[in-house]
């Protein structure tokens, strides 16, 4: 019986061990089988990984096939593959090339060979609503023009290098120089001048090269007196600036105009009409004067003409500009009776300083009083000097104060500021 029991005991604890060890063994089986589920699952994948990476290999090769055509393509060609550009586009390339919109292409091109870069929404904006064109095909259309001129991209880069170098150098400040003093209206001789003077300083440019660099200059100079003009009474909208400017500019100033169209595309972000910019700047003109004549009537004040104008004396002239200038809302300040340098009044409006000679004369006006107040303007420290006359100027005064800047009212202008001021 005693060794039945310990039989028993020993097949009890010899099942117990088997449970055990099948239990220990599924476990092993339970990790082996997660283990191997898990490098199946790594496996599938990496085939995917794999499959998507010939799947874009195969689109790189067809995207490189296409660049190299593309590359073995002339723009001009390009313009001819219905395929690979709107049909649309196509089909109004032919009106557009003939249309006057497309010297705006032409304008983009010359910006292009001065060394600088294209912004193409203004280039689109600039085209109008009824060329509905995408940047894109703005682009190819320029591409298409540079071609037609036999440019290439790496001269368009070596001239916007040559140009930022010389932007940043020491020779530039011969641009502004004449610029400020000549404009873009310099004579032919005086821009061969500026090419010597630059060629010492080893920059060497042809003259359309320094006429398209003054001109640029003198824009950026205009657009900025202007901007500082129109900025300096804190104007709330593009109303106030309106009117500010009309403040110092008529509204037939096609010049000026022009310069108040780029700086209001500039401040907006939208394109400007210069015609219908005009239009609404006359309007606003005539509502000025009607105002300022509604002033004159409440006021009371007896109407003066030029002919009373000439029998004032010198000095009753200048007192006579000074309320003239006051009523157009200047600053006015009286120079010295006697040693005025040139100067009888010092006028300022928002924030610029303008001095004024006033000649009341029996004959035609020289370019001496022109000289004067050249001088004038360095020894007030004005920005601008302006020359009155009951009479005329001779045609050498004319020139002299074209060539400096310098602003002429004859008796026709003063007839006019007095009808719309006084």
């Amino acid at each position: 019986m005693k060794w039945h029991r310990e039989k028993g005991f020993r097949q009890s604890a010899v099942h117990e061990q088997l449970i055990a060890a099948r239990e220990r063994r599924a476990e092993r089986l339970a990790v082996a089988g997660e283990s191997q589920k898990r490098s199946l699952e790594d496996t599938i994948e990496s085939v995917r990984d794999l499959t998507e990476n010939l799947k874009l290999k195969k689109d790189l090769l067809k995207v490189i096939g296409l660049t190299d055509a593309i590359k073995r393509t002339t723009q001009k060609e390009i313009l001819k593959i219905e395929s690979e550009i709107d049909t649309r586009f196509l089909g109004s390339i032919k009106d557009f090339l003939i249309s006057p919109e497309y010297s705006v292409i032409k304008k983009a091109v010359t910006h292009l060979k001065n060394g600088n870069e294209l912004d193409y929404v203004k280039i689109k904006n600039h085209l109008g609503p009824r060329w509905s064109f995408t940047t894109n095909q703005i682009s190819t259309l320029v591409s298409n023009e540079m071609e037609k001129q036999g440019l290439s991209y790496s001269f368009l880069q070596h001239q916007a290098e040559k140009r930022t170098d010389f932007l940043n150098s020491s020779g530039y400040k011969y641009i502004k120089q004449f610029a400020a003093k000549y404009g873009e209206t310099g004579k032919t001789v005086d821009f061969r001048k500026l090419q010597e003077v630059l060629f010492n300083w080893q920059w060497e440019f042809s003259l359309d090269d320094l006429t398209q660099l003054v001109y640029q200059e003198s824009k950026r100079q205009s657009l900025e007196n202007l901007a500082t003009k129109l900025l300096s009474g804190n104007p709330h909208n593009r109303g106030a600036i309106l009117k500010t400017y009309l403040d110092f500019y008529r509204s037939n100033d096609d010049f000026n105009l022009k310069n108040l169209a780029d700086f209001l595309e500039g401040r907006y972000s939208a394109s400007v009409d210069v015609s219908s910019l005009r239009n609404e700047l006359q309007t606003i003109e005539k509502r000025i004067e009607l105002e300022i004549f509604e002033q004159r009537l409440s006021e009371g004040d007896e109407q003066i003409n030029l002919t009373d104008i000439d029998i004032l004396t010198g000095y009753e002239f200048e007192d006579f500009l000074k309320t003239l200038f006051s009523k157009m809302g200047y600053q006015v300040e009286r120079t010295r009776l006697s040693g005025d340098q040139g100067a009888d009044l010092v006028v300022i409006k928002f924030g610029e300083k303008k001095v004024v000679q006033a000649k009341r004369l029996g004959g035609k006006v020289g370019n001496y009083a022109v000289q004067e107040i050249m001088a004038a303007i360095s020894l007030y420290q004005a920005r601008r000097g302006m020359v009155i006359t009951n009479n005329y100027f001779t045609p050498a005064a004319k020139e002299l104060a074209a060539v400096n800047g310098i602003e002429l009212i004859d008796r026709d202008g003063l007839d006019k500021m007095i009808s719309k001021h006084w």
